[in-house]
């Protein structure tokens, strides 16, 4: 039956491999050999450890495998062993058997960056809100649209898919532009959180009393209107706070006292269930903590709060 289904794939237009729950190779058609420059001989069989080193792409396969999570349209480029230049779009899916992951299929097809960008990355320029790829939870991005193949880059992967079951906060750190908020969709999406809002907040852009309002929202007037903040709003979800850092003192000193206390109202009895914290909160910084604690931006206490489940420090991209 393997031989029929190895002969079958073998008339298919795209790249196929896939391996068994243990990372061993048991597809690998002749379109895959082509594009990779591998005869099926050597790989068949193998760990793929074994045969791809740790800065080529077939390593996702292992994340699929762990995470349970597709790796949707991915652009790749890297050198094969014979020094070729390799330009692909691959995908990789997990093969369940009762909800267990059993298996891993990558598909892949050679295309230059260029038709990639053009495809993928630059119509969104024209998108008007309604057209736009926002997922119904409030997030754009997953794990596949984290790039990088080095082992800097594996090892964010792998913190991710390590911190995404938990409810404990997420701190982030790296330069502008690495990433951190596709790490944060990232872990929402892959946690059970995942079909609960994806709500998030520049700390950088607002004045401390508008950015204290929305987080927390503001108490009932006379009329008796009152707004719900990004606390209440993200319940059961999560909550994204980028740039912490640049959050004032005293909006610090509030979100610290919600995390301690578990209740984000400090006007109304700590029993209220409608000002209860209960949603996750990853949040993120553009330089390493240690440095704004010590330039006094960022409270130390507040710091051991945000990075109680995870730090993950983000390379910049000339590093992955």
């Amino acid at each position: 039956m393997l031989y029929c289904l190895q002969e079958t794939v073998n008339y298919l237009p795209v790249g196929v491999m896939a391996v068994d729950r243990g990372g061993v190779v048991f597809i690998y058609n002749r379109k895959m050999a082509e594009l990779e420059g591998l005869e099926p001989e050597l790989v068949l069989g193998k760990h793929i450890t074994e045969v791809f080193n740790h800065n080529h792409p077939a390593r996702e396969m292992l994340t699929v495998l762990e995470c349970g999570q597709p790796v949707m349209d991915a652009y790749r480029r890297y050198f094969n062993d014979q020094g070729r230049e390799i330009n692909l779009i691959a995908s990789a899916y997990p093969l369940k058997r009762q909800d267990q992951v059993v298996a891993s299929v990558v598909v892949a097809r050679m295309e230059s960056f260029l038709s990639y960008l053009l495809k993928k990355e630059l119509p969104w320029l024209d998108q008007s809100p309604e057209n736009s790829s926002t997922s119904p939870n409030g997030t754009s991005y997953t794990l596949s649209h984290f790039l990088g193949t080095s082992q800097s880059a594996d090892l964010v992967r792998k913190q991710v898919v390590k911190a995404a079951p938990s409810s404990c906060p997420v701190l982030i750190s790296g330069e502008p532009g690495t990433g951190k908020e596709i790490i944060a969709q990232a872990i929402h999406n892959l946690s059970r959180f995942r079909d609960e809002p994806y709500m998030a907040i520049n700390c950088a852009a607002l004045p401390t009393g508008l950015l204290e309002e929305l987080l927390f929202g503001s108490p009932s007037h006379a009329e008796g209107k009152s707004h719900a903040g990004l606390i209440k709003q993200a319940r059961r979800g999560t909550l994204f706070l980028d740039q912490v850092d640049k959050m004032g003192l005293p909006v610090q000193s509030r979100l610290l006292r919600a995390l301690q206390e578990k209740h984000f109202n400090v006007n109304r009895p700590v029993d209220s269930p409608d000002d209860k914290l209960d949603c996750r909160i990853i949040s993120a910084t553009s330089c390493p903590p240690d440095t704004c604690i010590e330039h006094g931006r960022l409270r130390k206490d507040l710091y051991l709060q945000l990075a109680g489940g995870e730090v993950i420090t983000i390379p910049p991209l000339r590093q992955r």
